[in-house]
């Protein structure tokens, strides 16, 4: 009888161990949050373990956060183009991205975290011994056809919208900053800070300076599917809301979006 007893003994602590195991595991499936990546420097860089972007940061403070939560925040490494990375959010094959602007139509597709992660502003590029400092549209307008953008970019068609006709168009940032120093036709190169600061780390001898005005400001965003549970989402709102009322946001953000004067 004895035998028969730690064998039956034996059996349940077996079938308990082997319950809390496999609910352990469903709970980890259930838990885990992934998150895409765009080909868009410096927001993101390719190996994050060598070089972080700036929602790189954000997603490796969000990973850390949500772990004493018990929730993993898986980042997938290759970079995915913006069209594909919006339709497998969508659909539910991944569950959030970082620096996202925001516009009717995709707040019809997403949930939007109530946090903004960072802002970019359009700001100028000029030549260093330029004597106008222009702080308005306005401003920029009344330069007859003496500023650049790069073509096809939300930057250069929003300023077209403000009634400031380009005096040149770019397709490579590098290009733009190089007719800055060189071209005395080309007096301001109009931009977004974000991209701008990154670009010119490589032309740091050049005789240019980036004019102390903010044009336009935009918040970034944190999207996430509709086919996340609520109560990840709820716990993504949360610890994003505590990275902004700590500071952390925004001493990752001043990293990359510092006005380089």
């Amino acid at each position: 009888m004895a035998s028969v007893f730690r064998s039956v003994v034996s059996i349940v602590v077996i079938l308990l161990s082997l319950s809390v195991q496999a609910q352990a595991e469903g709970d980890s499936t259930a838990s885990v949050l992934l998150a895409l990546k765009q080909d868009s420097q410096p927001k993101y860089f390719l190996n994050a373990l060598q070089r972080q972007g700036l929602c790189d940061r954000i997603y490796a403070e969000l990973s850390q956060r949500l772990a004493q939560r018990h929730i993993e925040l898986q980042v997938q490494q290759p970079f995915v183009p913006i069209k594909r990375l919006l339709k497998q959010i969508e659909h539910g094959a991944a569950d959030l991205f970082c620096g996202a602007g925001r516009n009717a139509e995709r707040e019809a597709r997403f949930h939007y975290l109530s946090t903004p992660v960072y802002e970019v502003s359009n700001v100028v590029l000029a030549h260093r011994d330029e004597p106008l400092t222009p702080q308005t549209f306005a401003d920029l307008a009344a330069i007859d056809h003496a500023v650049a953008i790069i073509d096809g970019t939300s930057s250069g068609r929003f300023l077209q919208r403000q009634g400031v006709e380009p005096g040149a168009l770019f397709n490579e940032i590098n290009r733009a900053i190089k007719a800055v120093a060189d071209n005395p036709r080309v007096r301001f190169f109009y931009y977004h800070d974000l991209g701008l600061n990154y670009a010119l780390i490589s032309h740091k001898n050049l005789p240019i300076r980036v004019v102390p005005s903010r044009f336009r400001t935009v918040p970034q965003w944190i999207l996430v599917s509709r086919q996340t549970p609520d109560s990840l989402r709820q716990a993504l709102e949360t610890t994003l809301a505590e990275m902004q009322a700590d500071g952390t946001l925004a001493a990752i953000g001043a990293e990359f979006l510092a006005l380089k004067p």
